[in-house]
């Protein structure tokens, strides 16, 4: 081949890969989710972009050649080595796993993690991830699932109360579900919001005090 055609090759190859790496460098930096490079074997973290040290609280110079491990990013220290092994299961990418992150303050943050470990760093394995934080959504679905629960058991009583109640001919006490026999008082008090206020009625008064005017 001619020499001029091979310096050309060489030099629309150096171009290209300049484009490709300003391109990623533009996507990862700017990207709104959580982007990291860390090596595989340790952790060791490679570059974060700007979403990463806002959510985490951690300046850049803090998390740039440390380890998240060593650095307590993971809530539970053994669930970065799960994530590896899912990665490595599924050929090299594993997409939308839920994890829990600590920040910085010790708060923890809910994402959803991604990552691939198609890339080679000093000859070494390194894996990208992306994070999305779900933590205000995770939030509003548990608050969701108590306000259904409780949504429920307050139909339940409802229910309760508007059904047929075995309820004794001679003391008036209500039988429950397991047999067991409650005051009349009792069972409508844990059964509902009702409480009571004890008085006399004008004939229980004339019967309990016939020597009084009312």
């Amino acid at each position: 081949m001619d020499k001029n055609k091979v310096n050309e090759q060489l030099i629309k190859e150096l171009q290209e890969l300049r484009e490709s790496e300003q391109k990623f460098s533009m996507a990862f930096y700017s990207s709104p989710c959580l982007m990291a490079i860390t090596r595989v074997d340790d952790g060791l973290i490679s570059d974060v972009n700007d979403a990463y040290v806002k959510v985490t609280g951690y300046r850049r110079d803090e998390l740039v050649g440390r380890s998240t491990v060593d650095i307590g990013l993971w809530e539970q220290p053994d669930a970065r080595h799960g994530f590896i092994d899912k990665v490595k299961e599924s050929g090299g990418d594993r997409r939308n796993l839920e994890v829990r992150l600590r920040t910085k303050s010790g708060s923890i943050r809910t994402v959803l993690l991604s990552g691939s470990h198609n890339l080679t760093l000093a000859n070494e394995p390194h894996l990208i991830t992306i994070a999305t934080d779900i933590t205000k959504r995770k939030q509003m679905e548990e608050e969701r699932e108590t306000l259904l629960a409780e949504l429920k058991e307050a139909l339940h009583k409802i229910k309760t109360l508007r059904g047929i109640l075995p309820i004794c001919a001679q003391c008036k006490r209500i039988r429950d579900s397991v047999d067991e026999w409650h005051s009349l008082e009792k069972y409508i008090r844990d059964h509902s919001d009702t409480d009571f206020s004890h008085g006399i009625c004008p004939e229980c008064a004339k019967d309990l005090y016939p020597d009084i005017k009312l």
